[in-house]
């Protein structure tokens, strides 16, 4: 198979969430640069965020392309070129709210150079430390509708997550959409947006056909990516994406499952 770019989700596929990456995972990317392969993120997360990774991972080069916030945000390191797409209305960000009321999660969405969240927890703690973001406590729900936003975010335990995600696909319309992007994740996104959107488009910028691009993730937000390509599911992946993949890692993210294939594959 001839490949021209390897895309991979970030939480769940290339890293452990709330771990730094493997050794062997760098190994790999660092690899597919050596040979001229295009490599990018495609993740939940903004730009903000993930365009600082090659530093912290001690990579001497920038990577190719970043996709953040599930597709929304764009952006091609060598043009400068950036794409931003769809956000949620702010009466669509205060009905979901309200909707998601009655489950006692707390909500939290993107904001100046962090977070605004209903009350600050472990979760956001961490990650806000991890990921070097500021914590901005919302006094009352009606802040966090002021203005157009690309997503809005809720923390559930694991053992709950299938549940509250039927739920929330259940309350999902044609203004906005539930996805789940870790086993303990759940976000809400305009329904135009997903991650393989955002690939096309930068294919498209470079004529590069989407049969020879290799797609890894790991749950349902990357489910169009992985369809729209030569889609490969991490072995720890939910059901539904393994069953859309082509192809399953034998191994998991935590064994380092991304540059297992890679190695073996390329």
């Amino acid at each position: 198979m001839k490949v021209q770019l390897v895309v991979a989700d970030l939480d769940g596929s290339l890293v452990i969430t709330g771990q730094p990456i493997s050794r062997n995972n760098v190994k790999a990317i660092d690899y597919l640069h050596s040979k001229g392969i295009k490599f990018g993120i495609a993740t939940g997360r903004n730009l903000f965020d993930i365009m600082r990774l090659p530093k912290r991972w001690k990579l001497d080069f920038d990577f190719d392309f970043y996709i953040g916030m599930n597709g929304s945000e764009v952006y091609d390191t060598a043009t400068g070129v950036r794409i931003d797409s769809y956000k949620l209305a702010p009466e669509d960000l205060k009905d979901i709210i309200m909707k998601m009321k009655p489950l006692g999660l707390n909500p939290f969405i993107l904001y100046r150079d962090g977070m605004m969240m209903g009350h600050e927890d472990a979760g956001a703690k961490s990650s806000s430390k991890r990921n070097e973001f500021k914590i901005y406590i919302a006094h009352d729900d009606s802040e966090m509708w002021q203005e157009e936003n690309a997503k809005i975010m809720f923390r559930v335990e694991e053992e709950k997550c299938d549940e509250i995600f039927a739920y929330a696909k259940s309350i999902s319309n044609d203004r906005y959409k539930a996805v789940r992007t870790q086993k303990t994740m759940i976000e809400f996104v305009h329904p135009l947006i997903d991650k393989a959107k955002g690939l096309i488009n930068y294919c498209d910028m470079y004529n590069i056909p989407l049969d020879e691009v290799v797609a890894f993730g790991d749950t349902t937000n990357d489910n169009e990516m992985l369809e729209c390509c030569y889609g490969v599911c991490l072995e720890n992946g939910t059901d539904d994406t393994k069953a859309i993949a082509k192809e399953v890692t034998v191994k998991t993210c935590e064994e380092d499952g991304f540059a297992d294939w890679i190695f073996k594959n390329i």
